[in-house]
């Protein structure tokens, strides 16, 4: 996953030097609907050549790394912007005003282990579901996710981002709560789609991590520490996600799968209560210039 790693922050940075003030996160949501409608291709593609075994696992790969050739190809074609006189940009950047952005970075980090490894967990062991039904279900979120993301990116930039993160943890915590519940009943129906359920929601609200996205560049102290802020956080995120699986497998192993999800809820929870002390300088909760941005 390091190339995907390498093209975070740089896609979000180079975004949002494109986007006007007070838009960015509405240009955030207008790329990431554009992103989204290839992973309909791709997850079409799983859903409809794998469930009919036109292709293998192998033959999947090898498409995904032709793929991966061809978006190497554009981006080499983007040429490169010369900074002639502009200081040097830090590649980790770590302020205690960025505090606050880098705790909902390592939440965020245990929460998106805990959909990535456990979520589809449940509906494999739990439920005895195949490959093409997570890319069926990746095909519903993303058909979704076009119209949904520039949504959310507007209403980030209409009601802030204090509100939006506030929500996403108590949607989060129902989603985990279903998971639980649901999943202790594997012969039902209804479980199952409610678990299918829980699953697209869970997926649709990782678009509301652009909400941490602009939080940071409206308190930046200097317009160079995007890059490295952005940096800084997804390494926070993802040093905290190395351990959740390990650590949730040990709980599912001796306790029970639904205990990973009563642990996962109350991280949805404290995200939300870390959320509200958000502050954003130029809305109501104006912060002083200079003062802590976090």
């Amino acid at each position: 996953s390091t190339g995907a790693h390498l093209n975070m922050p740089v896609q979000e940075s180079i975004t949002l030097s494109l986007a006007r003030e007070g838009k960015q996160a509405t240009r955030l949501g207008q790329v990431g609907a554009a992103a989204i409608m290839g992973t309909i291709v791709g997850a079409g593609f799983v859903w409809l050549a794998m469930g009919n075994e036109w292709v293998s696992f192998k033959g999947t790969y090898l498409i995904a790394a032709c793929c991966a050739l061809a978006g190497a190809v554009m981006i080499l074609s983007m040429g490169r912007v010369e900074r002639h006189n502009q200081p040097r940009r830090k590649v980790f950047v770590f302020k205690r005003r960025y505090s606050l952005y880098y705790g909902l970075c390592a939440l965020y980090g245990v929460r998106k282990q805990v959909f990535m490894t456990f979520g589809p967990w449940v509906m494999i062991r739990i439920f005895d579901q195949r490959a093409q039904t997570i890319a069926f279900l990746w095909v519903v979120y993303s058909v979704i996710g076009i119209f949904l993301r520039p949504l959310v990116g507007r209403l980030i930039d209409k009601w802030g981002e204090r509100r939006i993160l506030v929500s996403e943890g108590l949607i989060l915590a129902v989603v985990c709560i279903t998971y639980a519940v649901a999943g202790g009943m594997p012969e039902s129906k209804t479980a199952l789609h409610a678990v299918m359920a829980a699953y697209v929601v869970d997926q649709m609200c990782f678009a509301v991590s652009m909400a941490r996205t602009t939080y940071l560049s409206k308190i930046l102290e200097r317009p160079e520490d995007i890059s490295g802020g952005l940096s800084a956080g997804i390494s926070i995120d993802h040093m905290m996600s190395m351990g959740v699986p390990f650590l949730g497998g040990m709980l599912w192993a001796r306790h029970g799968f639904y205990w990973v999800f009563i642990a996962a809820t109350g991280v949805a929870l404290a995200s939300s209560a870390l959320s509200m002390a958000v502050k954003v300088p130029g809305r109501l909760e104006r912060a002083e210039p200079g003062g802590e941005g976090a």
